[in-house]
């Protein structure tokens, strides 16, 4: 937990120095090719970095580390096979059309080669973050996730602060891309310790009805992964399409700083996968329910403290954040708070739909929500700009939760939505012994 909320704050910090950096027309570019690295690096894995927490959880439970250690192997290797053949084809052909004909930004068309190394390493960090994620590892799924990457970047920024050195959008990525590369080199050599030195490569095989049997499972959690990504990028993309990049630094201020109030799902999230597979395979659903809920019930509390806070004092918070011009993101951040809280209410129902086999149902729960959004999106930039996509914005993230907390209890037969009564020492000493077997 500790470490997910110096991520989030270290984020933040990060933001702020590149707000201060960057003119709000570069900042906009920035997080107009953030969003771009972001959905490659979801669709690349197809699948393998969600469905290889399932396979090494139960691998590891049912007492088969062949299977776990196959599951990551293969993971990783098809997310690199395929991340770096998508990057190749971006700087071939689309990267420039999404730079003149999308966005119409001559910044954007400078950067297309470097985008194309940010989207393979961003792909390579998420895999290998959920390989540790699958056998318990969670602190160094939030280290190798993220909080390296993160750190090396803060540090870099902080140099030019502090220097007064002025950059520009093309050395903002330069940038990221070598503090991604530096967390790739640390995470393979960590998990070549962890799970395969003084293994025998001849234990290690990966035939080919593994492949079929591991991709059955993963297509479908790739599908609802690549919706998710293109629902959560879907605002910035049509902002930048139909606004100004001042504009869509404005909503990506708002939206960057509003993720605090859903890091506690994030935490949550980001603990519960294994113990969802675990319990599912066991089937001791009472457990699981109990789990759940309580965990949701806990993310709740800090989650309606933040969105107070941003509520009540939103333009203070943003302008001491990212400096003057970016106080008037207030409107927008109040608005995006009511999304964000909702998602934190039904608590990890998505990641129960995929641990427990229903990968599908929360693959047209996840269509269904993208097509509302595609319809409704362009009218509202067109016609209200920031104000209107915001509002879009929680529209489907309602719809989205509650389709997904009512599928995981027909599915499953369990709730996963908050419970204030769950907050009881009863329950979350329970949950407390469910994470115990958590390493850091």
């Amino acid at each position: 937990m500790v470490g997910r909320v110096s991520l989030a704050v270290l984020g933040i910090v990060v933001n702020g120095l590149l707000a201060r950096l960057l003119s709000p027309e570069e900042l906009g570019i920035y997080f107009i090719s953030l969003t771009i690295a972001m959905t490659v690096a979801a669709i690349a894995p197809m699948g393998m970095n969600h469905s290889v927490v399932r396979l090494v959880s139960e691998g590891i439970a049912n007492n088969q580390p062949l299977n776990a250690r196959n599951a990551i192997v293969l993971s990783v290797l098809l997310t690199f096979l395929v991340s770096v053949v998508i990057g190749l084809m971006f700087v071939g052909g689309p990267g420039a059309w999404l730079a003149d004909t999308i966005f119409s930004s001559v910044y954007l068309g400078h950067i297309t080669y470097l985008l194309a190394g940010w989207l393979i390493l961003r792909a390579m960090q998420d895999v290998l973050a959920e390989c540790f994620r699958g056998y318990h590892a969670i602190g160094k799924s939030v280290l190798f996730g993220g909080g390296i990457t993160t750190l090396v970047y803060a540090v870099i920024l902080s140099f030019f602060k502090i220097t007064a050195v002025n950059i520009t959008v093309s050395e903002a990525v330069f940038y990221i891309v070598i503090a991604l590369l530096i967390n790739l080199i640390f995470a393979l050599v960590i998990i070549y310790k962890d799970l395969f030195k003084g293994v025998s490569t001849t234990l290690i095989s990966i035939q080919k009805s593994a492949v079929f049997a591991n991709l059955k499972i993963s297509i479908p959690m790739w599908g609802s992964a690549t919706f998710f990504i293109i629902l959560s990028q879907l605002d910035l993309w049509v902002l930048g399409m139909f606004r100004s990049e001042e504009e869509v630094a404005l909503y990506g201020a708002a939206l960057k700083l509003v993720m605090l109030v859903g890091m506690p799902l994030m935490i949550i999230n980001a603990v519960v996968p294994p113990i969802i597979a675990e319990l599912n395979s066991t089937k001791q659903y009472a457990a699981l329910e109990k789990t759940l809920r309580s965990a949701a019930s806990l993310a709740a509390i800090p989650a309606i403290a933040a969105s107070l806070m941003f509520v009540l004092y939103g333009e203070n918070i943003l302008q001491i954040v990212y400096g003057e011009y970016y106080a008037a993101a207030d409107t927008i951040l109040m608005i995006l708070c009511a999304g964000q809280f909702v998602a934190v209410w039904g608590g990890a129902c998505g990641y129960a739909l995929n641990m427990s086999g229903f990968q599908k149902n929360l693959l047209q729960i996840m269509g269904a929500s993208l097509l509302m959004s595609a319809l409704l999106v362009v009218p509202a930039a067109i016609y209200h700009g920031a104000i209107g996509v915001a509002f879009v914005t929680v529209l489907w993230q309602i719809f989205l939760h509650v389709s997904v907390l009512l599928m995981a209890k027909k599915k499953i037969g369990v709730w996963t939505h908050m419970d204030i009564w769950a907050i009881r020492p009863s329950n979350v000493v329970s949950l407390i012994k469910q994470c115990g077997s958590i390493k850091t």
